[in-house]
C-alpha cells in the first residue's frame, strides 16, 4: 500500500470474504460442509452460503446481499479481470488508479470482517459481555454497510 501497489490488497478481497463464509458455515452447516473445509474443498456458494448464514443465526439478508452482488467484482479484483485491470492506471500512465475512497471501501470490508468473526466467535464460546460489546461496535459503526468497493472498479 506504501508504493501504491494497491492491486494485490485488493486481490485478497476475495479469499478475505471466502474465508469469513467458512468461519460462518463451520456452526451453521452441515456435517459434510465442516468435512469439506477441513480438507480445504469447500467452495464457497455466493448464490446460497449467505442464506444459509442469515437464516441459521437470525441475520437480516445481511451476507446473503453482500454475496450476490459483490461476487462478480471479487472474482474480477482476485483473478486480473476488467475491474482489476482497469484501476492499474492513473490516468495515461501505468499505476495506481485506486481512489482514496477504494482504499477506504478496503479498509472498511476488512473491518467488517473483523466484527462478524468476533461476534461468530463470542456467542460460540458464549462469551456473552464480549458479544455484546462487539455487537455494540458493530451496531456504532454501520451495521449491514459493507464498505465495498463499486462495481465499477
Amino acid at each position: 500500500m506504501v508504493n501504491k501497489f494497491h492491486s494485490p490488497a485488493f486481490a485478497l478481497l476475495r479469499p478475505l470474504v471466502d474465508a469469513l463464509v467458512r468461519a460462518h458455515i463451520v456452526p451453521v452447516g452441515s456435517e459434510e460442509d465442516v468435512v469439506k473445509i477441513r480438507k480445504d474443498r469447500y467452495k464457497v456458494s455466493y448464490e446460497k452460503d449467505g442464506a444459509k448464514i442469515d437464516k441459521a443465526l437470525g441475520m437480516s439478508p445481511i451476507f446473503d446481499n453482500f454475496l450476490k452482488k459483490s461476487q462478480s467484482m471479487l472474482h474480477s479484483l482476485t483473478h486480473s479481470g476488467t475491474a482489476q485491470l482497469k484501476k492499474r492506471w492513473d490516468q495515461d500512465w501505468l499505476g495506481s488508479g485506486f481512489s482514496d475512497e477504494d482504499i477506504l471501501a478496503l479498509l472498511g470490508a476488512c473491518s467488517v470482517a473483523a466484527f462478524l468473526i468476533t461476534i461468530l466467535i463470542t456467542r460460540h464460546f458464549g462469551l456473552e459481555e464480549q458479544r455484546q460489546t462487539a455487537e455494540s461496535a458493530w451496531l456504532e459503526h454501520g451495521r449491514g454497510r459493507w464498505p465495498i468497493v463499486s462495481p465499477e472498479v
